[in-house]
């Protein structure tokens, strides 16, 4: 095949594509003229505008909708057209990229070819028309961004956190489509907007595996979901409201290669300097510039690989030519424009010799306002900072970090699930441990509606005799103590009490000096090394002495004290029948039968830390936060709980307690019909959520 074949190819593909997205999406200019002047669609329709006149051709129907606005006309409408035509008579404006559809407008356009009239493009004179918007403009606009940001936060990031976590294998086609449904349904991702009022703006882009395309024709393919180790993950996702556009687009990465971060780090400078130069009186050629300046100085390297436009205008049309951010756009920039602030870098060579991961892409956008005094990002609450979209599932470096942390206090290191997201032994194990959830939540939501329909908030254990905590307290302040003996168990029978000697023999304490001290010094080290070997002594004492109490607990004298001994979960911190805090004030004893449900807070993939709310089976009683676990401690914390057959969920994001309770204690009833605490499990309410809004009634609380 010769150049000009293979050419001819290309044109063909590329204008099939162009017509194919305007097919779908409806981003004609003269559709929008007729949205924007009239707010209907009126295909087949001729509109000729004169120097005085309108002259409009159409059917009978149509007609009589016009009806009721030939006489508020010249009132209502204070926009001079005449200058889209032009005042010579001989000279007709026509949009010279549509190609007329329909028998009536293909008949027009050939009598106007075989005129005498001189045809004038008037396409960028309507871009200059919608330009800037009106106040119900950008309300139209900010709701389509809202959509859009919840579809991306809401939906779409904890589906890819799904997919990854549990190792699905999904095209990039099915994330589309299940994401275009989405946006039909605002309320699946809680947006109250009536799904009449909205549409797509374009079907959903997901790319990975080394295949990116930045242009807003890009379509997702058949391929699967790309998310090995050094993988980029491209999404973007558009919605309209009312006509009215919004976009946004967002970057995951996976196991970051440190070119990877550093390019991302930098993008997302270059994004934010293009949204600074957007600013009323500055022309739109500025923003290609400031986005270079950055680039330039902090890896010059990549800016060849800059894209060359920095996205468009927006409104009814979801890219506005006339308003195309640059080099050699000399518009000016007025208040109340809108803009997709669209930048990335492309074709990007990766460290990794996979084939899959060895060319990449980087792309940002977001959907901005330009108001008086401010540039206003509305598609901001989906966070594109590097800690909220990279991703670590690195074996081997998260199997290095528990192993140094074993080298310095002696403890037996507790692995995190995404360190063994690969090993299919623990997968297993995490699959029987969501179904042994399922079970546990299904008898405590039977447990708690017994409690509720009981009208009283008893604990559910069979000894009814047994003392609250609140009730147990030897000594009220710490002059009561009697004096210690160190190292040695003491028993007070007078305020019946039980003294040990606590310091040292628990895992989780560590030197917190030694962090502070320097690395070089051989004293230091020496006496931070006698200080580990003395916990692990200390340790292996307490161990001991725990084992040789068990085995005589066991023994028929002390079948009748109705007590249970208890010890520690081999390889945790955490003993069984209570959660303890014996290091470190506030001094803290929950004891498990207290405990209603756990809820384990700002879980995520890319977090350091989580907090952890305990829920007490008395309503009345505030709940207990337990704040900045590190994350390596989670799966612990879930075997622990389901061990004690304790029912746990996870949440995004902290949850107004005090106020779900209040709404649970008024309404119990509404709760238990809503499925009780299943309203906390939000990877299900996701999956059932289109088949239960239609059969479930779901209490609706405060989050």
């Amino acid at each position: 095949m010769s150049t000009k074949q293979i050419f001819g190819v290309l044109l063909m593909q590329l204008q099939l594509r162009v017509l194919h997205l305007q097919k779908i999406c409806g981003y004609l200019k003269s559709t929008a003229l007729n949205l924007w002047l009239l707010g209907f669609e009126f295909p087949e329709t001729i509109m000729v505008f004169m120097k005085k006149q309108i002259h409009i051709l159409c059917s009978q129907k149509k007609a009589s909708i016009l009806e009721s606005v030939k006489k508020s006309a010249r009132e209502a409408v204070d926009v001079d057209v005449q200058s889209l035509i032009g005042h010579d008579a001989s000279t007709v404006g026509y949009i010279s990229r549509e190609a007329p559809e329909g028998k009536l407008l293909e008949a027009w356009s050939d009598k106007l070819k075989n005129s005498n009239f001189h045809l004038s493009d008037v396409a960028n004179g309507l871009s200059i028309l919608f330009a800037v918007k009106s106040n119900e403009e950008l309300t139209s606009i900010k709701r389509a961004a809202y959509l859009t940001t919840s579809v991306m936060k809401n939906f779409v990031v904890s589906k890819l956190e799904n997919v990854i976590d549990e190792e699905k294998k999904v095209s990039h086609s099915t994330l589309m489509e299940e994401t275009e449904k989405v946006i039909l349904e605002p309320s699946k991702v809680n947006c109250k907007l009536k799904a009449d009022n909205v549409d797509i703006c374009y079907p959903p882009i997901f790319q990975s595996g080394g295949e990116f395309d930045l242009r807003p024709s890009a379509v997702s393919n058949d391929e699967l979901l790309h998310y090995d180790s050094a993988s980029v993950i491209i999404c973007a996702v558009g919605a309209r409201y009312k006509s009215y556009c919004s976009n946004i687009a967002r970057t995951f990465l996976i196991d970051a290669e440190p070119l990877q971060s550093k390019a991302y780090e930098v993008l997302l400078k270059a994004h934010e300097a293009v949204i600074g130069s957007l600013k009323p009186g500055n022309k739109l050629s500025a923003a290609i510039p400031a986005a270079v300046s950055i680039v330039e100085k902090d890896a010059p390297d990549l800016v060849s690989n800059l894209t060359k436009s920095a996205g468009t205008g927006i409104g009814i049309e979801f890219r506005e030519s006339g308003l195309n951010l640059n080099a050699k756009n000399e518009q000016i920039i007025k208040e109340g424009m809108v803009f997709n602030v669209s930048i990335g870098f492309q074709n990007l060579q990766s460290e990794k010799s996979k084939s899959k991961n060895k060319l990449f892409s980087l792309l940002l956008a977001d959907t901005v306002i330009i108001n008086k005094d401010k540039t206003e990002v509305v598609t901001s609450m989906s966070s594109k900072a590097l800690k909220d979209v990279a991703y670590s599932f690195n074996e081997e470096e998260e199997e290095e970090k528990p192993s140094r942390k074993a080298d310095t206090n002696g403890a037996e290191p507790v692995i995190s699930k995404t360190t063994l997201r690969s090993d299919n032994h623990e997968i297993s194990k995490e699959e029987l441990r969501r179904q042994h959830q399922a079970e546990l939540a299904r008898q405590k939501n039977e447990e708690t509606a017994r409690r509720l329909a009981g009208g009283g908030n008893e604990t559910g254990d069979n000894r009814s005799s047994v003392r609250t905590s609140a009730e147990l307290v030897a000594y009220k302040n710490i002059n009561d103590l009697p004096p210690p003996r160190e190292m040695m168990i003491q028993i007070d029978q007078k305020n019946e009490a039980v003294l040990l000697p606590i310091n040292g023999s628990m895992d989780m304490v560590q030197n917190v000096g030694g962090g502070k001290r320097s690395a070089y010094d051989p004293d230091e080290l020496e006496e931070e090394q006698r200080e580990r070997e003395r916990k692990n002594k200390i340790n292996v004492e307490f161990q001991s002495f725990v084992n040789r109490v068990n085995d005589l607990w066991g023994q028929p004298q002390f079948n009748g004290l109705d007590l249970e001994f208890d010890q520690p979960l081999r390889g945790t911190w955490l003993p069984w029948a209570c959660l303890v805090e014996l290091i470190e004030t506030p001094f803290l004893v929950v004891t498990l039968s207290e405990i209603e449900i756990v809820n384990l807070e700002r879980v995520g993939l890319g977090q350091t830390n989580f907090d952890m709310t305990i829920v007490f089976k008395d309503f009345k009683r505030d709940v207990l936060r337990i704040d900045s676990i590190p994350s390596t401690s989670l799966d612990g914390i879930k075997e622990w709980l389901g061990h004690n057959r304790h029912q746990y969920y996870e949440s995004r994001l902290n949850l107004n307690w005090r106020q779900i309770l209040k709404t649970i204690t008024d309404d119990p009833q509404s709760f238990i019909e809503g499925g009780g605490w299943e309203f906390l499990n939000w990877k299900l309410l996701i999956q059932n959520l289109r088949t239960q809004r239609s059969q479930t009634k779901v209490m609706a609380l405060p989050i």
